[in-house]
């Protein structure tokens, strides 16, 4: 199939190119994470850091994600394969957990040096409703990467 699409043969190679773009950027920025947490700094200024690499994991996780599924549909439409759709998902649920788990990191941390405000940790919540609107999002996408494939054979 790829040999009657050679523009899909390009697809994968900018796909791969895309996830290890993102894991490198993910690594990076755990890597940093824990290394402000083992700074000897104020604890305000080490949560400050914590909270923009946290954030900035998050929107890699989603940018990537965004990505990586508009790749996948039109080759999935042009090669009539489906293999591919839920690649875009596990990704984004892989760094929901990953997003969970450093944000757990960081109430601990607020806990320990005296930021934290008597509020609770939401970090199970933050993955189940990320993990829910991925699923959302792939069960509404599915489908209509179904009808226009059909279409296209149907031409």
């Amino acid at each position: 199939m790829i040999e009657r699409f050679p523009e899909l043969r390009t697809m994968k190679k900018i796909l791969v190119v895309l996830i290890v773009t993102g894991f490198l950027l993910s690594t990076s920025l755990t890597v940093f994470f824990f290394y402000a947490l083992s700074q000897k700094l104020p604890a305000a200024e080490i949560q400050g850091y914590l909270m923009k690499s946290t954030a900035y994991l998050l929107n890699t996780g989603i940018v990537v994600a965004l990505l990586m599924l508009v790749l996948t549909n039109i080759m999935c439409i042009k090669s009539q394969k489906r293999n591919g759709l839920l690649l875009p998902y596990l990704w984004f649920i892989v760094h929901a957990f990953l997003y969970g788990f450093l944000q757990e990191q960081i109430f601990h941390f607020r806990k320990q040096t005296g930021l934290w405000a008597g509020e609770f940790s939401l970090s199970f919540f933050i993955v189940l409703i990320y993990t829910l609107i991925a699923l959302l999002i792939y069960l509404l996408n599915r489908p209509i990467v179904l009808w226009i494939s059909k279409k296209q054979i149907s031409k």
